[in-house]
This record gives structure tokens, C-alpha cells and sequence, in this order.
């Protein structure tokens, strides 16, 4: 699946929850390892992780109520163990190929350009968005770790390109080249729906003020397989900088992993090969999506309404008294209402 290559982001707050629930109070040395909202686990920890936290369980089974204090001493040992463990499987590099600024790409990336069934991954799109921002200097390209992270930069009303990983399991090509205000055009070889996840990152790069932003699915070249998605995603991301329209070519799958692998080690990123084809119907489909909140994002989750503006509120990005919440007929009023 093309996923992270080094590792995975975990969502603190389900962790702690669930520690929580079944393990009794929270020792401080966990709150202080999951204290940010996601954190990085590279994939050789995992097991250790998982052992870990069985382990842990264990010694908390193992106590009664009186021996809270020696079951969080427990604990606490098994985590810098845990650590220790961590610091033993991280340091074991896998064998370098090539580096691309803040990017460094390795013997396993190479083989998944060598190998037709593979996925490309977050390496190889990063690597290959960073020649592109160094040949055509386009606004965009950013890493797809932290766009899927929801951290990447906001570049507002600018037009730019983007590589996004949709769902876990799909690239797709976003920009904003030629699109009216507050509209992305989405070049997906597979799909023509977005999961909210994706939503999300598209609305996080864009910051809009308006009510609204509208998504239009661009009629484009389609893939004949399940795993050459990132490929597609590539190519109408090289089209899109080089400035030619996406929609109206026709790509050589055969070739398409090879001139991957021919512009990274010739360190500059080409357009891909391809026939102009004139697809009549530029959008396929459109879709609206209602912006709300200080976030500027869509609806999730628990959501308060202002009683004087209307707008909607996550209630993770505001501060709403608990008798709010408790009795939705309660009056309540957003920050800029109390302010005007």
C-alpha cells in the first residue's frame, strides 16, 4: 500500500483513551510520550511497541488497587526499556541510493521503481516533487507526510500543485492552476469521490474564508491497474508545472516507472511521455463542500452553532462551557460575536 515508507502516525488521543479505560490512571510518563496530537512510529517499532503495551497491561493485571504506586514504577521501567529497544531498531539503516535535500531515497525505493506490482511511496513522491519545485519553482509540491498530518504550509488563494495520499491507499494530484477562487481541480486516475480524510487536507491547504469550496474531478487518463496510482499522480503533477493541461494527455504506462527512475537519477524531473488526446468534457463530476469553523475545514465530529452568526464550531478548536454541550438548547455565542 503506498503508505509511509519509514513509518506511521498514531493518534494520541485514541491511545490515551483507551489506556485509560483499561489500564487505570495514566503514569506521566506516558501523557509526556503522547503530549502532541500525533506521533511518529517507525514501522521496525511497532512490535516492540505492541510488546510493550501487553507487558505493561500484565503488570497492571497482576496488582491489586494497593499496589497502584509499584504497577507505575512497573510501567514506567518497561517504557524505558521500551525506548531503550527503540533506539536498538532505529539506528539500523537501510542502504542508502540518493538524497534529494530534506529527502533521501534508498535501496528499497529503487526496487519499487524496478518492480511493476509495487506502490509507489511517500519517498519517491517527495523526491520527485522536490525536482519539480527546483526545475519550475511552482508553488506547492510540499511533503505528503505532513499535508496527511493536516501541517503542511497554507497557500491560500495562491495557485499551486500538490501529491496527496487519499484514503491510506491512493495518490491523487491536486491544484488550483486556472481555477476560479475557492476551487481545486482534482486529477484522479482511479476515482471520482473523495474520503473525508482527503477533504481535509485540501481544506487545510487552502484556509479559504468563503462558505464553500467546490471540488471539480478532471476528466484524465485512467490507470489499468491497482498499484500505479502514484505514477498517474506524477504525471499530471509534472504536466500541471511544465504547463501543459493533464486532461488532454494520454500517458505510456509501459514507460512510466522507468522514466521515474531514469529523472531521479539524472536529478531532474521531465514531464512524462505521453500522446495529446482532446477529451471533449473537461469535469466529470463537481462536489461542494460546506466550509465551517475557525479551522476552515468540514464538518466532524461534535459541532456547536452560534446563536447570532450560525456558523458551526468543532469542539476541538474552541473553548465551549460544558452546560453547552450538555443542553444544546443552552444560548451561546462565538468569540467574534462577543467581540463585535
Amino acid at each position: 500500500m503506498p503508505l509511509l515508507s519509514q513509518g506511521c502516525y498514531l493518534q494520541c488521543g485514541p491511545l490515551l483513551q483507551y489506556w485509560n479505560t483499561h489500564m487505570r490512571p495514566i503514569p506521566a510518563t506516558i501523557v509526556q510520550l503522547f503530549e502532541d496530537e500525533y506521533l511518529f512510529l517507525h514501522y521496525a517499532d511497532v512490535d516492540t511497541l505492541c510488546e510493550w503495551v501487553f507487558k505493561a497491561r500484565e503488570e497492571f493485571e497482576k496488582h491489586d488497587e494497593s499496589a497502584e504506586d509499584t504497577a507505575e514504577h512497573s510501567v514506567e521501567s518497561e517504557l524505558e526499556e521500551g525506548r531503550k529497544t527503540k533506539r536498538k531498531c532505529t539506528s539500523r539503516k537501510p542502504k542508502l541510493w540518493m538524497k534529494f535535500g530534506e529527502f533521501q531515497l534508498y535501496e528499497a525505493d529503487r526496487s519499487i521503481l524496478e518492480n511493476n506490482q509495487s506502490w509507489l511511496n511517500d519517498n519517491i513522491i517527495n523526491a520527485a516533487q522536490t525536482l519539480l519545485k527546483s526545475k519550475y519553482g511552482t508553488p506547492g509540491l510540499q511533503n505528503t507526510v505532513l499535508a496527511a498530518a493536516l501541517q503542511g504550509c497554507i497557500v491560500g488563494g495562491e495557485e499551486f500543485v500538490q501529491v496527496l495520499n487519499s484514503g491510506g491507499n491512493h495518490w491523487l494530484t491536486i491544484s488550483t492552476i486556472g481555477c476560479p477562487y475557492s476551487t481545486v481541480n482534482i486529477y484522479d486516475s482511479m476515482c471520482c469521490t473523495l474520503p473525508s480524510t482527503t477533504q481535509k487536507q485540501i481544506c487545510a491547504l487552502l484556509m479559504t474564508h468563503e462558505p464553500n469550496v467546490t471540488l471539480r474531478f478532471i476528466n484524465v487518463d485512467k490507470q489499468n491497474n491497482a498499484n500505479d496510482c502514484g505514477l498517474y499522480a506524477l504525471a499530471f503533477c509534472a504536466a500541471l508545472c511544465s504547463g501543459d493541461n493533464p486532461q488532454h494527455i494520454t500517458f505510456s504506462n509501459t514507460d512510466m516507472r522507468k522514466h521515474v527512475l531514469h529523472c531521479l537519477m539524472q536529478n531532474e524531473m521531465e514531464p512524462f511521455n505521453g500522446k495529446m488526446l482532446k477529451r471533449k468534457k473537461m469535469v466529470k463530476e463537481t462536489q461542494l463542500l460546506e466550509i465551517i469553523c475557525t479551522c476552515r475545514s468540514i464538518e466532524d465530529g461534535n459541532m456547536v452553532e452560534c446563536d447570532v452568526c450560525k456558523e458551526w464550531f468543532h469542539q476541538g478548536c474552541i473553548t465551549v462551557p460544558e452546560n453547552v454541550w450538555n443542553t444544546p438548547s443552552t444560548p451561546w455565542m462565538c468569540d467574534s460575536c462577543k467581540d463585535s
